[in-house]
């Protein structure tokens, strides 16, 4: 590791003119370490660590995102500090502040090598703010974090802490490191109060962070998308919006936007929130910013509009869900989707998930049709209005042995809407439905693998009407369009699509009436949007979508 540090510091030494004190910004000094680090240490390093640093530009956005408190004195939290280039940024506009004079930053890093580079770069903030009459103290927490600071979110030994532990801050600002823990890992049980299903690291920071702001201190993070919603993140959100409020936020439009250069295929935002304050600070109707841009380049034209809390944070489904609308015609979606009368639980219908895990159930997947099996299907038979099986040249087992052991993983072969649980990254659409008939597998039972969703009606079957009028309008773009408002992750859970609503059921069975059996998604999207009354400009060119 010292080799490391040595090599990344002589890489900057040969520079030196150009990174000379005053030549160049705070901001673009510690990218310029940071860019000299990914070099010498590789991206599958980097990868492993969940280590993508912010670019110059983003860095900057966001410090400018940050209303700075009007106080003498600043604390500043910044874990998961990288070379400190987020520290960097707030630096440079407190250096022409004409309200702060002492700035505290507390930064968080692991790494040897980091940490080295960081404290280069807070000492470069010293003396950058010494020269406009500022006085800047730092610590660096040689420590994870999380396990150093959990202890915030309630429970442990609390009764040992001493009072510094219990240090508010002003602002806090990170770009955290991305990655799923095991729920053993030790962070885990730290932070037990936030952890639902396999935690995501960031999150832990983020709702950890929220717990050391002072009442009204600023929270402003750049993450993936995927807390806004969904189960995994329901425990998350309940504590996180319980003590911050969004205020500001800014959606990229290009997976790519934010850490493209580092190889990051991932949904992004930047959300800047405000701890709950006290002696009636609060607004009477507090509204949130959102922003959006397709990426970096034109973050400097990037528009934005406030809508009202209550329209951005949905408390009352699954922990509190961000919608997140960055164009008109979003909003009209919003307003078009949301006047459907129904839900899957107000029709009776349930919303579950295929219940054969592929690699628990190995003994009973067969490649060949026999008399004691029946067909097993994966998403990759669910396509837009159409169920294939079998598929030639699939190289997975599309049949499934019937016995009483297996018995409890199977389904009777009625008539259910399929809906695939993923799609992929780079999919233009979120949402892939397709009906399954009674008729269509000449077997009596059915097994879905885990990656499926299924739609049925407890007691009765779906009739075929039933099943085709939902999946029409499961498929429809402006649903998807909606369900993209509200939904950040790639993954389609059972309780996501359980909150979306839907048409009345006769309105169902006319659609399906008309579209049951075509295997045409076009003309069935047709037919729906004008069964629906849906606007010809909000109907999205749906000749690119079509099946091939």
């Amino acid at each position: 590791m010292a080799q490391l540090i040595i090599r990344v510091l002589a890489m900057q030494s040969n520079n030196r003119k150009a990174l000379a004190i005053g030549s160049e910004s705070l901001v673009v000094r510690a990218s310029g370490l940071a860019d000299r680090y990914s070099q010498a240490v590789g991206r599958q390093t980097r990868k492993s660590q969940g280590q993508f640093f912010t670019p110059a530009p983003v860095a900057r956005f966001i410090a400018g995102m940050v209303d700075l408190p009007r106080r003498r004195s600043i604390r500043l939290l910044d874990p998961g500090a990288g070379t400190g280039i987020l520290s960097a940024a707030v630096c440079e506009r407190l250096a022409t502040d004409t309200y702060c004079r002492t700035v505290e930053i507390q930064a968080y890093e692991t790494c040897p090598a980091l940490i080295a580079l960081l404290r280069r770069t807070l000492e470069d903030c010293r003396r950058t703010l010494a020269r406009h009459g500022k006085t800047l103290h730092y610590t660096i927490g040689e420590k994870d974090f999380v396990t150093a600071c959990a202890y915030r979110l309630g429970g442990g030994l609390l009764h040992k802490r001493g009072k510094d532990a219990w240090r508010e801050y002003d602002v806090a600002i990170s770009n955290p490191p991305y990655g799923k823990i095991r729920k053993s890992d030790p962070r885990s049980a730290l932070a037990a109060r936030v952890v639902n299903g396999q935690p995501n690291i960031y999150a832990l920071f983020m709702a950890v962070a929220a717990q050391m702001l002072r009442p009204n201190g600023i929270l402003a993070f750049i993450v993936p998308r995927s807390f806004a919603s969904g189960e995994y993140f329901k425990r998350f959100r309940a504590v996180f919006f319980s003590k911050v409020l969004p205020r500001r936020i800014h959606v990229f439009g290009s997976r790519r936007a934010a850490f493209g250069h580092q190889g990051v295929l991932q949904e992004n935002l930047v959300i800047v929130a405000q701890r709950n304050g006290v002696g009636g600070r609060e607004e009477k109707q507090p509204s949130v910013w959102i922003s959006s841009s397709e990426g970096i380049t034109d973050l400097d034209s990037a528009v934005g509009q406030p809508f009202p809390l209550g329209r951005v944070l949905n408390v009352n489904c699954l922990g509190g869900r961000l919608c997140l609308p960055t164009s008109a015609r979003d909003v009209e979606t919003l307003r078009l989707i949301e006047a459907w009368p129904e839900t899957f639980e107000t029709l009776g219908l349930q919303v579950s998930t295929g219940p054969v895990v592929a690699f628990r159930a190995k003994e009973f997947q067969r490649t060949q049709h026999g008399e004691d099996t029946v067909p097993f299907l994966w998403m990759h038979h669910v396509r837009r209005m159409q169920t294939v099986w079998p598929i030639a040249g699939l190289h997975k087992p599309q049949y499934f042995e019937a016995s009483d052991q297996s018995e409890k993983l199977l389904l009777p072969s009625t008539n259910y809407v399929l809906l695939r649980r993923f799609s992929a990254k780079e999919e233009r659409r979120r949402i892939t439905a397709a009906p399954l008939r009674a008729t269509g597998l000449e077997s009596d039972r059915v097994a879905l693998e885990n990656h499926l969703n299924y739609v049925a009606r407890a007691g009765e079957p779906l009739s075929a009407e039933e099943a085709a009028g939902i999946a029409a309008v499961l498929n429809l773009s402006v649903l998807d369009r909606y369900f993209r408002t509200i939904n950040g992750n790639t993954q389609v859970g059972a309780a996501d699509i359980s909150c979306l609503p839907l048409p009345d059921i006769q309105r169902l069975r006319k659609i399906g009436e008309k579209t049951v059996g075509s295997r045409d998604p076009s003309v069935v999207e047709t037919v729906a949007n004008n069964m629906l009354d849906i606007p010809g400009h909000l109907a999205a060119d749906i000749a690119s979508d079509r099946e091939e």
